[in-house]
């Protein structure tokens, strides 16, 4: 991710220009949500729920009564760092195809304001992961737009580089994201404009069993799950385990939940953070890089059959989980599996048997 204090200064006829990038990111992805939203698009994904997560520690930030000189150091009140967090790409669904015609000419327009690019990719066709993942149970059209502006650009600086990817979808049914293709409890929200006023609510098509709860029961858990968004905790929930490829998709789904400066907590995967107790004597080394193994580094502990202590750095982690997610490697039924460094089953197939939804 982009570093939020990053600052370029400029002097021209004894006037400074002070450009911080977060903020223009976040301005960025803000005008980009407000066509969508004006051309009746419904956002979805981690627009939402970064959304809800800065909005929240802004009003933290505002509450503590600290200086906005400082909003965007992240070195500045590191307890309401999540005022910070800026997705890297937006998802947004369409069910009128005029609509993305309108929105794809209002983002070009904008666009070319700031000599930017915008370049369109119709999805169709292509196997690439998003698509899969969009159309694992619903036919759906899927366009990409892939954005790129350069910002304090001057005749002998280049600028430094924004860029930003939108998936649009669309469908000719009556439904409304996530098309009952939920991967983590974390992105049960859908943002749409009604009647001018912006709003916010859990998606009546997840595909879960929130779709049928009374609306008591509903308002509970949709408190509890937005009380681990703003922890940065999440359940996996992807239940497609009749496909050959399904570990593929989940690994990759869930590598982009942890390998991320706002790294979260998914706290139904066979893998947790693990911090050891001062009275604990035993002596640990990591498994990937043999090195020994303090409380100053994040650490991961795996939860397999193996009758041996999985403990590893998490970046150590991270890396054989994108190793193992690479290799593909496919066990007697066909069916590609994720292992331990112990080369023991280490699957998240089954993780949504785990999910509590009362």
């Amino acid at each position: 991710m982009i570093s939020f204090d990053l600052k370029i200064y400029y002097k021209m006829c004894d006037h400074s220009v002070k450009i911080i990038l977060g903020k223009e990111n976040r301005t960025l992805v803000n005008k980009i949500k407000k066509i969508g939203l004006n051309n009746d698009g419904i956002i979805f994904g981690g627009l939402v729920r970064d959304e809800i997560i800065a909005t929240h520690y802004r009003e933290e930030f505002i509450k503590k009564k600290l200086n906005f000189e400082n909003y965007w150091n992240k070195d500045y009140d590191p307890e309401t760092n999540g005022r910070l967090i800026i997705p890297n790409d937006i998802d947004i669904y369409f069910q009128k195809n005029d609509n993305i015609k309108e929105f794809i000419d209002e983002i070009k327009a904008y666009i070319q304001l700031f000599n930017g690019v915008v370049s369109v990719d119709n999805m169709s066709n292509s196997r690439n992961i998003r698509n899969f993942n969009y159309n694992l149970r619903l036919q759906l059209n899927h366009t990409k737009l892939y954005i790129v502006i350069y910002i304090g650009r001057t005749i002998c600086y280049s600028g430094i580089r924004i860029k930003i990817e939108i998936d649009i979808l669309s469908s000719d049914k009556h439904i409304e994201p996530p098309f009952y293709n939920l991967d983590f409890l974390s992105n049960i929200f859908i943002m749409e404009k009604n009647n001018g006023i912006i709003n916010i609510r859990a998606s009546n098509c997840t595909g879960t069993p929130l779709d049928s709860m009374s609306i008591v029961n509903k308002s509970k858990k949709t408190s509890n799950i937005l009380e681990d968004i703003i922890n940065f905790r999440t359940q996996f929930i992807g239940n497609f385990t009749h496909l050959l490829d399904t570990e593929y998709i989940n690994c990759y789904r869930i590598i982009k939940m942890i390998d991320r400066e706002f790294s979260w907590n998914i706290t139904n995967v066979p893998f947790s953070p693990f911090t050891i107790d001062e009275d604990d004597e035993e002596y640990y080394k990591c498994c990937i890089c043999l090195e020994d193994i303090d409380n100053n580094k994040s650490l991961i502990s795996i939860n397999t059959n193996s009758k041996c202590k999985n403990i590893l750095h998490k970046k150590c982690f991270i890396a054989h989980l994108k190793t193992e997610q690479n290799k593909k490697y496919r066990n007697g039924n066909n069916f590609i599996e994720i292992r331990c460094p112990f080369r023991n089953p280490f699957n998240f197939k089954d993780c949504f048997q785990n999910v509590n939804y009362i």
